[in-house]
Protein backbone atom coordinates (compact mmCIF):
# COMPACT_ATOMS: atom_id res chain seq x y z
CA UNK A 1 0.00 0.00 0.00
CA UNK A 2 2.71 2.41 0.92
CA UNK A 3 4.65 1.45 -2.14
CA UNK A 4 1.66 2.13 -4.44
CA UNK A 5 1.10 5.56 -2.86
CA UNK A 6 4.77 6.39 -3.33
CA UNK A 7 4.66 5.47 -7.01
CA UNK A 8 1.52 7.57 -7.55
CA UNK A 9 3.14 10.57 -5.90
CA UNK A 10 6.19 10.28 -8.06
CA UNK A 11 4.07 10.05 -11.19
CA UNK A 12 2.16 13.20 -10.31
CA UNK A 13 5.40 15.05 -9.59
CA UNK A 14 6.83 14.02 -12.95
CA UNK A 15 3.72 15.25 -14.76
CA UNK A 16 3.83 18.61 -12.99
CA UNK A 17 7.54 19.00 -13.73
CA UNK A 18 7.05 18.18 -17.44
CA UNK A 19 4.22 20.68 -17.75
CA UNK A 20 6.29 23.41 -16.13
CA UNK A 21 9.26 22.76 -18.38
CA UNK A 22 7.02 22.80 -21.46
CA UNK A 23 5.49 26.13 -20.43
CA UNK A 24 8.96 27.59 -19.84
CA UNK A 25 10.14 26.37 -23.22
CA UNK A 26 7.10 27.87 -24.87
CA UNK A 27 7.71 31.21 -23.16
CA UNK A 28 11.29 31.27 -24.54
CA UNK A 29 10.24 30.35 -28.07
CA UNK A 30 7.77 33.25 -28.68
CA UNK A 31 10.30 36.11 -28.72
CA UNK A 32 12.50 34.15 -31.15
CA UNK A 33 9.54 33.54 -33.42
CA UNK A 34 8.64 37.25 -33.37
CA UNK A 35 12.24 38.25 -34.24
CA UNK A 36 12.27 35.78 -37.14
CA UNK A 37 8.97 37.14 -38.44
CA UNK A 38 10.28 40.75 -38.15
CA UNK A 39 13.38 39.92 -40.10
CA UNK A 40 11.32 38.17 -42.74
CA UNK A 41 8.99 41.18 -43.05
CA UNK A 42 11.94 43.62 -43.26
CA UNK A 43 13.53 41.41 -45.90
CA UNK A 44 10.41 41.56 -48.04
CA UNK A 45 10.32 45.39 -47.70
CA UNK A 46 13.92 45.66 -48.75
CA UNK A 47 13.39 43.40 -51.74
CA UNK A 48 10.26 45.32 -52.79
CA UNK A 49 12.18 48.63 -52.57
CA UNK A 50 15.06 47.16 -54.52
CA UNK A 51 12.78 45.91 -57.27
CA UNK A 52 11.07 49.29 -57.39
CA UNK A 53 14.45 51.00 -57.70
CA UNK A 54 15.41 48.70 -60.57
CA UNK A 55 12.21 49.56 -62.37
CA UNK A 56 12.88 53.28 -61.86
CA UNK A 57 16.45 53.02 -63.22
CA UNK A 58 15.40 50.96 -66.22
CA UNK A 59 12.67 53.49 -66.92
CA UNK A 60 15.09 56.38 -66.87
CA UNK A 61 17.51 54.57 -69.17
CA UNK A 62 14.72 53.82 -71.59
CA UNK A 63 13.60 57.43 -71.50
CA UNK A 64 17.08 58.64 -72.46
CA UNK A 65 17.46 56.06 -75.22
CA UNK A 66 14.05 56.84 -76.68
CA UNK A 67 14.56 60.62 -76.76
CA UNK A 68 14.49 61.70 -80.43
CA UNK A 69 17.18 64.27 -81.36
CA UNK A 70 16.05 67.38 -83.13
CA UNK A 71 19.24 67.20 -85.18
CA UNK A 72 22.31 64.94 -85.39
CA UNK A 73 22.76 61.32 -84.34
CA UNK A 74 23.38 59.22 -81.26
CA UNK A 75 25.36 56.57 -83.17
CA UNK A 76 29.11 56.25 -82.62
CA UNK A 77 31.03 56.73 -85.87
CA UNK A 78 34.18 54.71 -86.58
CA UNK A 79 36.70 57.49 -87.21
CA UNK A 80 38.60 58.99 -84.29
CA UNK A 81 39.07 62.69 -85.01
CA UNK A 82 40.51 65.66 -83.13
CA UNK A 83 40.80 69.44 -83.07
CA UNK A 84 43.57 71.56 -81.54
CA UNK A 85 42.56 73.78 -78.65
CA UNK A 86 40.87 76.94 -79.88
CA UNK A 87 39.93 75.62 -83.34
CA UNK A 88 36.31 75.06 -84.37
CA UNK A 89 34.74 72.68 -86.89
CA UNK A 90 31.15 72.70 -88.20
CA UNK A 91 29.13 69.84 -89.71
CA UNK A 92 26.27 70.34 -92.17
CA UNK A 93 23.17 68.48 -90.91
CA UNK A 94 19.42 68.52 -91.54
CA UNK A 95 16.93 68.88 -88.70
CA UNK A 96 14.90 65.71 -88.12
CA UNK A 97 12.18 67.39 -86.07
CA UNK A 98 10.79 70.81 -85.24
CA UNK A 99 11.35 72.11 -81.73
CA UNK A 100 13.12 74.50 -79.39
CA UNK A 101 16.79 73.74 -78.79
CA UNK A 102 17.66 72.79 -75.23
CA UNK A 103 21.06 71.07 -75.22
CA UNK A 104 23.79 69.67 -77.41
CA UNK A 105 25.52 66.35 -76.78
CA UNK A 106 29.02 65.39 -77.99
CA UNK A 107 30.67 61.98 -77.60
CA UNK A 108 34.12 62.38 -75.99
CA UNK A 109 36.67 59.95 -77.39
CA UNK A 110 39.67 58.38 -75.69
CA UNK A 111 42.74 60.59 -75.34
CA UNK A 112 40.70 63.78 -74.95
CA UNK A 113 42.63 66.66 -73.39
CA UNK A 114 40.09 69.47 -73.80
CA UNK A 115 38.68 70.69 -70.48
CA UNK A 116 35.77 72.72 -71.88
CA UNK A 117 33.45 71.82 -74.77
CA UNK A 118 31.59 74.51 -76.69
CA UNK A 119 28.79 73.65 -79.11
CA UNK A 120 26.66 75.84 -81.33
CA UNK A 121 24.23 76.00 -84.23
CA UNK A 122 24.62 78.13 -87.35
CA UNK A 123 22.20 78.82 -90.14
CA UNK A 124 23.19 77.62 -93.62
CA UNK A 125 24.32 80.29 -96.10
CA UNK A 126 25.69 79.55 -99.60
CA UNK A 127 26.99 76.14 -98.59
CA UNK A 128 28.73 77.30 -95.42
CA UNK A 129 27.80 78.34 -91.87
CA UNK A 130 25.89 81.60 -91.76
CA UNK A 131 24.77 83.41 -88.59
CA UNK A 132 25.27 81.94 -85.11
CA UNK A 133 21.84 80.91 -83.77
CA UNK A 134 22.73 79.30 -80.44
CA UNK A 135 25.79 78.40 -78.39
CA UNK A 136 26.83 77.15 -74.98
CA UNK A 137 29.76 75.62 -73.07
CA UNK A 138 30.23 72.90 -70.44
CA UNK A 139 33.12 71.04 -68.79
CA UNK A 140 34.23 68.04 -70.85
CA UNK A 141 33.10 64.70 -69.43
CA UNK A 142 35.35 61.66 -69.22
CA UNK A 143 36.32 59.61 -72.30
CA UNK A 144 33.67 57.20 -73.53
CA UNK A 145 30.78 59.42 -72.39
CA UNK A 146 28.56 62.12 -73.88
CA UNK A 147 29.14 65.70 -72.73
CA UNK A 148 25.87 67.61 -72.44
CA UNK A 149 26.11 71.32 -73.27
CA UNK A 150 23.16 73.62 -72.44
CA UNK A 151 22.35 75.74 -75.49
CA UNK A 152 20.59 79.05 -75.91
CA UNK A 153 16.97 78.65 -76.95
CA UNK A 154 16.32 78.77 -80.68
CA UNK A 155 13.74 77.12 -82.90
CA UNK A 156 14.72 74.38 -85.36
CA UNK A 157 12.47 73.49 -88.29
CA UNK A 158 12.30 69.92 -89.56
CA UNK A 159 13.95 69.43 -92.97
CA UNK A 160 15.96 72.67 -92.70
CA UNK A 161 19.75 72.57 -93.05
CA UNK A 162 21.91 73.82 -90.16
CA UNK A 163 25.60 73.63 -89.21
CA UNK A 164 26.43 72.00 -85.85
CA UNK A 165 29.75 73.41 -84.57
CA UNK A 166 32.11 72.10 -81.88
CA UNK A 167 35.11 73.70 -80.16
CA UNK A 168 37.44 72.47 -77.41
CA UNK A 169 39.66 74.56 -75.15
CA UNK A 170 42.35 73.59 -72.70
CA UNK A 171 43.78 70.84 -74.94
CA UNK A 172 43.06 68.68 -77.96
CA UNK A 173 39.37 67.80 -78.34
CA UNK A 174 38.92 64.17 -79.42
CA UNK A 175 35.60 62.98 -80.86
CA UNK A 176 34.15 60.65 -83.47
CA UNK A 177 32.99 61.29 -87.05
CA UNK A 178 32.73 59.48 -90.38
CA UNK A 179 35.54 59.53 -92.95
CA UNK A 180 34.17 60.32 -96.44
CA UNK A 181 30.64 60.66 -95.10
CA UNK A 182 27.56 61.95 -96.93
CA UNK A 183 27.86 65.54 -95.69
CA UNK A 184 30.68 68.11 -95.59
CA UNK A 185 32.43 69.68 -92.63
CA UNK A 186 34.73 72.68 -92.44
CA UNK A 187 37.00 74.36 -89.95
CA UNK A 188 36.94 78.04 -89.12
CA UNK A 189 40.07 79.83 -90.33
CA UNK A 190 40.39 81.65 -87.00
CA UNK A 191 42.54 80.04 -84.31
CA UNK A 192 42.92 80.39 -80.53
CA UNK A 193 39.16 80.87 -80.16
CA UNK A 194 37.64 80.90 -76.68
CA UNK A 195 34.10 80.66 -78.04
CA UNK A 196 32.33 80.18 -81.35
CA UNK A 197 32.58 83.24 -83.63
CA UNK A 198 29.46 85.15 -84.59
CA UNK A 199 30.67 85.14 -88.20
CA UNK A 200 32.22 81.98 -89.66
CA UNK A 201 35.35 82.20 -91.85
CA UNK A 202 35.81 79.05 -93.92
CA UNK A 203 39.13 77.31 -93.35
CA UNK A 204 39.66 73.71 -94.52
CA UNK A 205 36.77 71.77 -96.07
CA UNK A 206 36.53 68.03 -95.34
CA UNK A 207 34.11 65.16 -95.97
CA UNK A 208 34.36 63.91 -92.35
CA UNK A 209 30.65 64.00 -91.52
CA UNK A 210 28.39 63.26 -89.69
CA UNK A 211 29.84 63.73 -86.21
CA UNK A 212 28.79 61.70 -83.17
CA UNK A 213 26.80 64.59 -81.72
CA UNK A 214 23.17 65.62 -81.54
CA UNK A 215 20.78 68.30 -80.27
CA UNK A 216 17.75 67.67 -78.05
CA UNK A 217 14.77 69.80 -77.20
CA UNK A 218 15.50 69.66 -73.43
CA UNK A 219 18.26 68.37 -71.23
CA UNK A 220 17.62 64.84 -69.95
CA UNK A 221 16.62 64.75 -66.27
CA UNK A 222 16.18 62.04 -63.63
CA UNK A 223 13.53 62.05 -60.84
CA UNK A 224 13.25 59.83 -57.75
CA UNK A 225 10.10 57.60 -57.61
CA UNK A 226 7.49 58.58 -55.00
CA UNK A 227 8.07 57.13 -51.53
CA UNK A 228 11.73 56.21 -52.11
CA UNK A 229 14.36 57.10 -49.56
CA UNK A 230 17.43 59.10 -50.56
CA UNK A 231 19.46 56.84 -48.28
CA UNK A 232 18.62 53.79 -50.40
CA UNK A 233 20.97 52.72 -53.22
CA UNK A 234 20.06 54.44 -56.49
CA UNK A 235 20.87 51.41 -58.57
CA UNK A 236 21.80 47.81 -58.34
CA UNK A 237 24.49 45.93 -60.21
CA UNK A 238 21.83 44.34 -62.38
CA UNK A 239 20.43 47.75 -63.49
CA UNK A 240 23.76 49.52 -64.22
CA UNK A 241 24.76 49.40 -67.89
CA UNK A 242 28.07 47.63 -68.43
CA UNK A 243 30.98 50.05 -68.83
CA UNK A 244 31.86 50.70 -72.45
CA UNK A 245 35.31 49.45 -73.38
CA UNK A 246 37.48 52.25 -74.70
CA UNK A 247 38.71 51.76 -78.27
CA UNK A 248 42.47 51.66 -78.82
CA UNK A 249 44.07 55.07 -79.03
CA UNK A 250 44.23 56.52 -82.52
CA UNK A 251 47.68 57.54 -83.80
CA UNK A 252 49.00 60.80 -82.38
CA UNK A 253 51.47 62.96 -84.29
CA UNK A 254 54.73 63.76 -82.53
CA UNK A 255 56.75 65.23 -85.44
CA UNK A 256 54.77 67.09 -88.11
CA UNK A 257 54.84 66.01 -91.77
CA UNK A 258 57.29 67.95 -93.96
CA UNK A 259 57.30 69.03 -97.62
CA UNK A 260 60.38 68.91 -99.83
CA UNK A 261 60.83 70.33 -103.34
CA UNK A 262 60.83 73.69 -105.09
CA UNK A 263 57.71 75.89 -104.96
CA UNK A 264 57.63 76.53 -108.69
CA UNK A 265 55.05 75.74 -111.34
CA UNK A 266 55.88 72.45 -113.03
CA UNK A 267 57.98 71.17 -110.11
CA UNK A 268 56.95 68.22 -107.91
CA UNK A 269 56.60 68.43 -104.12
CA UNK A 270 56.98 65.38 -101.87
CA UNK A 271 55.51 64.83 -98.38
CA UNK A 272 56.92 62.85 -95.47
CA UNK A 273 54.47 61.19 -93.09
CA UNK A 274 55.98 62.75 -89.99
CA UNK A 275 56.32 60.70 -86.79
CA UNK A 276 53.34 59.08 -85.03
CA UNK A 277 52.57 57.08 -81.93
CA UNK A 278 50.24 54.09 -82.17
CA UNK A 279 52.05 52.28 -85.02
CA UNK A 280 49.89 53.49 -87.95
CA UNK A 281 49.12 50.86 -90.57
CA UNK A 282 48.26 53.28 -93.37
CA UNK A 283 48.54 56.94 -94.33
CA UNK A 284 46.35 59.22 -96.46
CA UNK A 285 47.36 62.58 -97.95
CA UNK A 286 45.47 65.73 -98.91
CA UNK A 287 47.35 68.64 -100.49
CA UNK A 288 45.93 72.11 -99.89
CA UNK A 289 46.32 75.61 -101.37
CA UNK A 290 46.67 78.30 -98.68
CA UNK A 291 47.14 82.05 -98.65
CA UNK A 292 50.60 83.56 -98.17
CA UNK A 293 50.18 83.34 -94.38
CA UNK A 294 49.40 79.61 -94.52
CA UNK A 295 45.71 80.17 -93.62
CA UNK A 296 42.38 79.84 -95.49
CA UNK A 297 43.52 76.50 -96.90
CA UNK A 298 41.34 74.53 -99.32
CA UNK A 299 41.78 70.99 -100.58
CA UNK A 300 43.25 70.59 -104.07
CA UNK A 301 40.97 68.29 -106.05
CA UNK A 302 42.57 64.94 -106.79
CA UNK A 303 45.78 65.74 -104.89
CA UNK A 304 45.75 62.75 -102.53
CA UNK A 305 49.14 61.10 -103.16
CA UNK A 306 52.41 61.62 -101.29
CA UNK A 307 53.61 63.83 -104.18
CA UNK A 308 52.01 66.80 -105.95
CA UNK A 309 53.02 68.36 -109.28
CA UNK A 310 52.49 72.12 -109.05
CA UNK A 311 50.22 73.67 -111.70
CA UNK A 312 49.34 77.19 -112.79
CA UNK A 313 46.39 77.19 -110.35
CA UNK A 314 48.86 76.84 -107.45
CA UNK A 315 50.82 79.95 -108.48
CA UNK A 316 50.49 82.71 -105.87
CA UNK A 317 49.53 80.27 -103.09
CA UNK A 318 51.49 78.48 -100.43
CA UNK A 319 51.02 74.71 -100.19
CA UNK A 320 50.60 72.41 -97.21
CA UNK A 321 49.77 68.72 -96.85
CA UNK A 322 47.42 67.09 -94.32
CA UNK A 323 48.48 63.55 -93.41
CA UNK A 324 45.99 61.13 -91.82
CA UNK A 325 47.48 58.13 -90.00
CA UNK A 326 45.26 55.12 -89.27
CA UNK A 327 45.50 52.09 -87.03
CA UNK A 328 42.95 49.72 -85.49
CA UNK A 329 41.98 52.42 -82.98
CA UNK A 330 41.08 55.05 -85.56
CA UNK A 331 42.62 57.95 -87.44
CA UNK A 332 44.69 60.95 -86.40
CA UNK A 333 45.75 63.83 -88.60
CA UNK A 334 48.48 66.47 -88.73
CA UNK A 335 49.40 69.28 -91.11
CA UNK A 336 52.79 70.31 -92.45
CA UNK A 337 54.09 73.87 -92.45
CA UNK A 338 53.28 75.76 -95.64
CA UNK A 339 55.79 76.12 -98.46
CA UNK A 340 57.09 79.38 -99.90
CA UNK A 341 54.70 81.09 -102.31
CA UNK A 342 54.53 79.16 -105.57
CA UNK A 343 56.01 81.11 -108.51
CA UNK A 344 55.23 80.75 -112.20
CA UNK A 345 57.40 78.50 -114.31
CA UNK A 346 60.26 80.55 -115.87
CA UNK A 347 59.87 81.17 -119.62
CA UNK A 348 62.27 78.93 -121.55
CA UNK A 349 64.71 80.52 -123.98
CA UNK A 350 63.80 80.01 -127.66
CA UNK A 351 64.81 76.71 -129.25
CA UNK A 352 65.38 76.35 -132.99
CA UNK A 353 63.31 73.72 -134.78
CA UNK A 354 64.04 74.70 -138.45
CA UNK A 355 67.47 76.16 -139.23
CA UNK A 356 67.90 79.60 -140.82
CA UNK A 357 68.57 79.62 -144.57
CA UNK A 358 70.70 81.84 -146.87
CA UNK A 359 69.43 82.85 -150.32
CA UNK A 360 71.26 84.70 -153.13
CA UNK A 361 74.26 84.15 -155.47
CA UNK A 362 77.69 83.46 -154.00
CA UNK A 363 79.47 86.01 -156.14
CA UNK A 364 81.41 89.08 -155.27
CA UNK A 365 79.17 92.09 -155.35
CA UNK A 366 75.96 90.10 -154.94
CA UNK A 367 73.64 90.38 -151.90
CA UNK A 368 72.77 87.41 -149.67
CA UNK A 369 69.57 87.27 -147.52
CA UNK A 370 68.90 85.23 -144.36
CA UNK A 371 65.62 83.78 -143.01
CA UNK A 372 65.19 83.47 -139.22
CA UNK A 373 64.23 79.80 -139.28
CA UNK A 374 61.56 78.46 -136.92
CA UNK A 375 61.71 78.73 -133.09
CA UNK A 376 59.81 77.75 -129.95
CA UNK A 377 59.26 80.22 -127.12
CA UNK A 378 57.82 83.05 -129.26
CA UNK A 379 61.01 85.09 -129.78
CA UNK A 380 60.58 88.83 -129.53
CA UNK A 381 63.74 89.77 -131.47
CA UNK A 382 66.42 88.35 -133.77
CA UNK A 383 70.10 89.19 -134.33
CA UNK A 384 72.35 88.11 -137.23
CA UNK A 385 76.06 87.47 -137.63
CA UNK A 386 77.50 86.66 -141.06
CA UNK A 387 80.59 84.44 -141.15
CA UNK A 388 83.29 83.39 -143.65
CA UNK A 389 84.02 79.64 -143.58
CA UNK A 390 86.28 77.24 -145.47
CA UNK A 391 84.97 75.20 -148.37
CA UNK A 392 83.73 72.55 -145.92
CA UNK A 393 81.72 75.08 -143.92
CA UNK A 394 84.15 74.87 -141.01
CA UNK A 395 86.70 77.18 -139.34
CA UNK A 396 84.14 80.00 -139.53
CA UNK A 397 85.04 83.56 -138.54
CA UNK A 398 82.73 86.50 -138.00
CA UNK A 399 82.80 89.09 -140.77
CA UNK A 400 83.53 92.48 -139.24
CA UNK A 401 80.58 94.82 -139.50
CA UNK A 402 78.26 92.11 -140.79
CA UNK A 403 76.18 91.75 -137.61
CA UNK A 404 73.29 94.13 -137.96
CA UNK A 405 71.03 92.90 -140.68
CA UNK A 406 69.45 89.97 -142.38
CA UNK A 407 71.25 90.84 -145.68
CA UNK A 408 74.95 90.96 -146.64
CA UNK A 409 76.77 92.22 -149.77
CA UNK A 410 79.65 89.94 -150.72
CA UNK A 411 83.00 91.64 -151.07
CA UNK A 412 86.40 90.72 -152.49
CA UNK A 413 87.39 89.48 -149.01
CA UNK A 414 84.75 86.74 -149.26
CA UNK A 415 86.03 85.39 -152.58
CA UNK A 416 87.25 81.83 -152.13
CA UNK A 417 85.30 81.30 -148.88
CA UNK A 418 81.85 79.93 -148.14
CA UNK A 419 79.46 82.10 -146.12
CA UNK A 420 76.91 81.26 -143.44
CA UNK A 421 74.69 83.24 -141.04
CA UNK A 422 74.18 82.73 -137.29
CA UNK A 423 70.72 83.82 -136.06
CA UNK A 424 70.08 84.60 -132.37
CA UNK A 425 66.44 84.51 -131.14
CA UNK A 426 65.54 86.20 -127.82
CA UNK A 427 62.54 86.23 -125.43
CA UNK A 428 62.04 86.90 -121.70
CA UNK A 429 63.56 83.53 -120.88
CA UNK A 430 66.84 84.16 -122.70
CA UNK A 431 68.50 83.72 -126.10
CA UNK A 432 68.94 80.73 -128.39
CA UNK A 433 71.02 80.55 -131.55
CA UNK A 434 71.22 78.48 -134.74
CA UNK A 435 73.39 78.51 -137.86
CA UNK A 436 72.46 78.19 -141.51
CA UNK A 437 74.17 75.85 -143.94
CA UNK A 438 77.12 77.39 -145.79
CA UNK A 439 76.81 78.84 -149.29
CA UNK A 440 78.75 77.73 -152.33
CA UNK A 441 82.29 79.11 -152.62
CA UNK A 442 82.18 82.84 -153.39
CA UNK A 443 83.58 83.66 -156.81
CA UNK A 444 85.06 86.94 -157.98
CA UNK A 445 82.88 89.37 -159.78
CA UNK A 446 83.18 88.85 -163.57
CA UNK A 447 85.25 91.69 -165.34
CA UNK A 448 83.22 93.72 -167.87
CA UNK A 449 84.74 94.47 -171.37
CA UNK A 450 86.01 98.01 -171.75
CA UNK A 451 83.47 100.48 -172.88
CA UNK A 452 84.50 103.60 -174.78
CA UNK A 453 83.46 106.81 -173.25
CA UNK A 454 85.61 109.23 -175.34
CA UNK A 455 86.32 108.23 -178.95
CA UNK A 456 89.86 107.81 -180.20
CA UNK A 457 91.22 110.81 -182.14
CA UNK A 458 93.53 111.08 -185.18
CA UNK A 459 96.11 113.80 -185.36
CA UNK A 460 98.45 114.81 -188.18
CA UNK A 461 98.21 116.24 -191.76
CA UNK A 462 96.17 114.38 -194.20
CA UNK A 463 98.87 114.60 -196.90
CA UNK A 464 100.69 111.93 -198.70
CA UNK A 465 103.84 111.19 -196.99
CA UNK A 466 102.65 112.57 -193.73
CA UNK A 467 102.12 110.41 -190.59
CA UNK A 468 98.89 110.27 -188.71
CA UNK A 469 98.71 109.35 -184.96
CA UNK A 470 95.77 107.87 -183.07
CA UNK A 471 94.85 108.34 -179.41
CA UNK A 472 93.16 105.46 -177.54
CA UNK A 473 90.29 107.49 -176.37
CA UNK A 474 88.77 106.94 -172.93
CA UNK A 475 87.44 103.57 -171.75
CA UNK A 476 85.80 101.94 -168.73
CA UNK A 477 86.97 98.58 -167.46
CA UNK A 478 90.63 99.51 -167.17
CA UNK A 479 91.81 98.12 -170.49
CA UNK A 480 95.07 96.28 -170.29
CA UNK A 481 95.93 96.54 -173.96
CA UNK A 482 94.85 98.32 -177.09
CA UNK A 483 94.82 97.29 -180.68
CA UNK A 484 94.48 99.58 -183.69
CA UNK A 485 93.09 99.15 -187.12
CA UNK A 486 93.50 102.05 -189.60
Amino acid sequence: MLTRLTRNFLAVALVVAFAASSALAASHMRPATRRAAHHATHGRRVRRRTRHRRRAVVHRSAALASATPLLGQTALEAQNDSLPSGEAEAFRLQADATGTVGAGHLYINSGNLATVVTMGLYSASDGRPGSLLSTGSAPASSAGTWTTVPLEKTELVSGTTYWLAILGTGGWLRYRDRWHGPCPSQTDAQVRLSGLPASWTTGVVYSSCPVSAYVTAAAASETEPAGSSSSEPTSSPESSPPPESSPPAAPTNTVAPAISGTAEEGKTLSASTGTWSGSPTSYAYQWEDCNTSGASCSAISGATASTHALTSSDVGHTIRVVVKATNAGGTGEASSAQTATVVAEPVAAPTNTVAPAVSGTAEEGKTLSASTGTWTGSPTSYAYQWEDCDVLGEACLSIAGASTGSTYVLSAGDVGDTVRVVVKATNAGGTGEASSAQTATVVAEPVAAPTNTVAPAVSGSAEEGKTLSASTGTWTGSPTSYAYQW
